[in-house]
């Protein structure tokens, strides 16, 4: 373990790499009355939605732990954006949280220089050429609620207060749980000098919302294990704090804290987080049986967590026959929870309304693995077999999976264009030859082969009981099911 005294660097003000770009924006939290003022200024104004990531970069911006940079909004929204315009800055559920105060519209960034924190917390801005970068001065106005653990959120002014009785302050922040070689280090170095410790979790949204929790519950079982006077808060972590200024940036927002200094942890604890994950046998030398227990109940083994199959080929292909065969073979297990979304019958209830142009098929595979999502993340095994001829949103829905803890097995359905067609049983591919339909895949609207799906069959020589027989195994062999 090795300390840096936040003094001993430059805080981090203006050193992204597109700052130049900037004219020199500010940004702070208003005062109620102001913020009222702005609120009821606000219903004419161009807004932009953030997302959650944008939410968490944005509140350390205002809090003054990270420096202001461009914000990507859609171009179309560019077009109202003078210098010296509001742009009213809106959570997903409308709430305005912020203003900015518009000094200059900015290119989008080249794909080949994007870092990804071109957007705050949005790793898919950079590049984007549907948007533009909007630089100036950032005014708070609502402050993001976040509901969970709200005893251990503090603001940094509150911290500083609080902390302020304390001769020696020795910050730690850390996006996992602590062990035993970790509470070593960190006795020794508190008690060397009689400082107060100040345990900061940095709550990272890709890890998911049960796993930081778990991470939040365990280092609470570890702090009181170590004993020794302490003060654990909670700090929103959007990607840029973990870019290669890493170091430089976490040294700098413990000084702001309140820290003296910041003590930097060693690997060992990684290697005992990855065995817990993995359902590894842990020995109680590298951790405490209470942190361990906190962490074993955010990553239970494979085959009692959540599971999204998605089978994607042409109409035609045998998709909804072979889940539909896999359904009934894990009901006669009776070992996980099933459920079976058809995109036939997605279409009935979930997406009535939507038609089959590009943008209408993407929301309903969008829409699926919403709630396929959900389904998993309670632990259920969900069955998915939309047509999802696009490779991104097939990208999306594995992300969406991913973060809900649950896992995320593509099945590529791969019956051939012509054999589909030699089928037809809706009669759809002889309508969309004749022109009666518009935008079929595989006819005039295209389908993205799968380049590496977890598994691929097709229905020409094989049976659709017999392709279901080789997806169960596959789950099998993957942990997602126990063998019998």
């Amino acid at each position: 373990m090795s300390d840096v005294r936040p003094g001993d660097t430059p805080p981090p003000t203006g050193g992204d790499h597109h700052a130049a770009d900037a004219p020199g924006p500010t940004a702070g939290w208003a005062d109620e009355e102001r913020a009222e003022a702005l609120r009821a200024a606000s219903t004419d104004w161009p807004s932009s939605d953030l997302t959650d990531r944008d939410l968490d970069d944005l509140e350390l911006v205002l809090d003054g732990l990270l420096e202001p940079h461009p914000l990507s909004v859609p171009r179309e929204a560019s077009t109202a954006l003078d210098r010296g315009t509001p742009l009213a800055l809106r959570d997903p559920e409308g709430t305005m949280v912020a203003v900015l105060r518009v000094a200059r519209v900015l290119d989008p960034v080249p794909a080949s220089d994007a870092t990804g924190g071109d957007r705050a917390g949005d790793d898919g801005a950079g590049g984007d050429a549907d948007a533009v970068r909007v630089a100036g001065e950032l005014v708070g106005v609502t402050r993001p609620v976040r509901w969970s653990f709200s005893r251990l959120r503090a603001t940094p002014s509150e911290l500083r207060t609080r902390l302020a009785v304390h001769d020696q302050v020795v910050a730690v922040l850390t996006d996992r749980a602590l062990h035993r070689a970790d509470v070593d280090d960190l006795r020794a170095e508190v008690a060397a000098d009689r400082a107060h410790l100040l345990l900061v979790q940095l709550e990272r949204r890709e890890a998911g919302a049960d796993t930081t929790a778990a991470v939040t519950r365990a280092l609470e079982a570890m702090l009181h294990e170590l004993r020794v006077p302490s003060t654990l808060t909670l700090l929103p972590a959007p990607a840029r704090l973990f870019d290669d200024r890493h170091d430089e940036r976490l040294d700098a927002i413990a000084g702001v804290l309140g820290a003296s200094r910041r003590l930097r942890l060693g690997r060992t604890g990684v290697d005992v987080d990855a065995a817990i994950r993995a359902g590894d046998p842990v020995s109680a030398d590298a951790t405490f049986a209470t942190v361990a227990a906190e962490l074993r109940a955010a990553h239970p083994p494979r085959h009692d967590r959540g599971l999204v199959v998605l089978f994607t080929g042409l109409s035609g292909s045998g998709k909804s026959t072979v889940a539909n065969a896999l359904r009934g073979r894990l009901l006669e297990r009776g070992d996980r929870r099933v459920t079976l979304l058809d995109g036939d019958l997605v279409r009935r209830h979930l997406s009535r309304g939507l038609g089959f142009s590009p943008q209408d098929r993407a929301t309903n595979v969008r829409r699926i693995g919403y709630v396929a999502a959900e389904i998993a993340r309670h632990g259920g095994l969900v069955l998915c077999a939309p047509i999802a001829p696009e490779a991104g949103v097939r990208d999306e829905v594995r992300t969406m999976v991913e973060d809900a803890g649950a896992g995320f097995v593509l099945v590529h359905v791969a019956t051939p264009l012509e054999v589909c067609e030699q089928r037809d049983r809706k009669g759809l591919y002889a309508k969309a030859r004749a022109g009666q339909v518009r935008d079929f895949t595989g006819i005039d609207a295209p389908y993205d082969v799968p380049v590496d799906p977890e598994l691929r069959v097709d229905t020409v020589d094989t049976t659709p009981d017999a392709c279901a027989t080789r997806v169960l195994d596959d789950l099998v062999a993957r942990g997602w099911l126990t063998a019998r």
